[in-house]
């Protein structure tokens, strides 16, 4: 998980362990904004701060604390990168 800043406005970038499978599910045109996502930022899914409730600070440090619960080690993380 990272928090990326792209002009004025913050994205909670999600690092899958399987992104092949979930491009496969989605349609061509969302597929294609999916990989473009993916050079920019180098995350399949960003999720964009206004999107959220929280800020994107709070949102990460939820994602971490569940982690860490869980006993997933950040480098086999689905949601780490």
């Amino acid at each position: 998980m990272l928090t990326i800043r792209n002009s004025r406005q913050k994205y909670l970038g999600v690092s899958l362990r399987n992104p092949n499978d979930y491009l496969a599910k989605s349609g061509p045109l969302t597929r294609r904004l999916l990989l473009a996502n993916a050079r920019m930022s180098g995350y399949v899914v960003n999720i964009p701060q206004a999107a959220l409730s929280v800020r994107v600070e709070v949102a990460l440090a939820h994602m971490e604390f569940f982690l860490r619960q869980r006993g997933i080690r950040e480098n086999e993380s689905a949601l780490s990168r």
